[in-house]
């Protein structure tokens, strides 16, 4: 069964990118905030690469008709979200890498030497990755340049998947609100994240009037992780205090409080965003038909029950993978990143 996410948030969205502009045009520029659009849309690909062709118009790169392009690899190659919990991650994942292994009659391995999305993106387009799951920001990107093809998502039961970005503070802080941000700090993650960076810089600025660099300063964590860390250490840039919010995706968060990493107490959330597609699993365009077909078919009979992969997604509710419907899903991803490229100025390709 496909869960696909409603229209109404796309519409939203569409309003926000003309209200914005609007909003803005007439006042000085703020430096810094031109800084931030232009890192986190500097390798924001939103069209397809020549090298792959869309003829069902579904958004995503389809098997190339030659069948010299196409690869047949003997060792299937895979990686979570690249980050600080790589080690971590590859043992969570091997039951999984096991049963695909047993289904596929493939050795399947995963990639511990990808340090960063980038990194991730690159493999996927170079070749050297081959099964792989994008964080909800990066799908575009790696669609559109390196030929990643969205296949499904962790959902619970009922086949839900979403999840909200939410603005925390440390336990004890005097912010309350978002509007409480003026003259204080703020942790993104990175600037190619979604829930890390680019809704909750959007909706300072759209929904509470806080421009970065003027109405509040803000540090790049480098990941949820380390973004909830600090938040639970009360600690911003290495001074003890209570006076930041952390942006942060909260299933990520969810997951954390259930491995005792932080604690509820530990915590308030102070805003949440409307819902988003979470991290995607996904394969590369070019693998050989059949052999696409049967890693789908491997994944989905895939049993999560009392493994590794069920611990880690436990606290979220989910419980299996879902079928995914990239060009609806992401719709309202495409609408943010669009969002940004507006407010660089820049023409976003039709």
């Amino acid at each position: 069964m496909r869960v696909l996410l409603t229209a109404t948030p796309i519409a939203v969205l569409v309003l926000v990118v003309g209200f914005l502009v609007q909003k803005r045009v007439s006042e000085v520029p703020n430096l810094e905030f031109n800084k931030l659009l232009t890192n986190t849309t500097s390798d924001l690909v939103v069209t397809m690469d020549s090298a792959y062709k869309d003829a069902d118009g579904d958004l995503v790169a389809d098997p190339p008709t030659d069948p010299v392009a196409l690869i047949k690899p003997e060792t299937i190659i895979f990686s979570d979200v690249p980050g600080d919990r790589d080690e971590e991650n590859r043992v969570v994942w091997q039951p999984f890498l096991d049963h695909l292994s047993q289904q596929l009659g493939l050795k399947v391995e995963y990639a511990t030497d990808l340090k960063t999305v980038a990194d991730q993106i690159r493999a996927l387009r170079d070749g050297r990755l081959h099964l792989t799951i994008i964080n909800t920001g990066a799908v575009q990107t790696a669609v559109n340049s390196a030929g990643f093809v969205p296949r499904y998502v962790p959902a619970n039961d009922e086949g839900k998947f979403t999840y909200e970005m939410e603005l925390i503070v440390p336990k004890g802080s005097l912010i309350k609100t978002p509007r409480d941000l003026k003259g204080k700090f703020v942790i993104f993650t990175d600037t190619k994240s979604n829930s890390g960076f680019k809704t909750p810089l959007i909706l300072l600025r759209r929904d509470f009037n806080l421009e970065p660099g003027i109405d509040y300063d803000y540090k790049l964590s480098g990941s949820h992780f380390n973004s909830i860390n600090m938040v639970k250490n009360r600690k911003f840039a290495g001074t003890e205090t209570t006076e930041f919010a952390a942006a942060v995706a909260n299933d990520l968060l969810t997951r954390l409080v259930a491995e005792g990493n932080i604690s509820p107490g530990d915590y308030v959330s102070i805003f949440k965003s409307e819902a988003f597609p979470p991290a995607c699993l996904g394969r590369a365009y070019n693998l050989d038909p059949e052999l696409a077909a049967k890693l789908d078919q491997a994944i989905e009979s895939f049993d999560w029950t009392g493994t590794t992969v069920a611990k880690r997604y436990a606290a979220e509710g989910k419980t299996r993978f879902v079928p995914i419907d990239y060009k609806q899903s992401w719709a309202l991803i495409r609408d943010v990143d669009a969002a940004l490229l507006s407010l660089r100025g820049q023409q976003t390709p039709k």
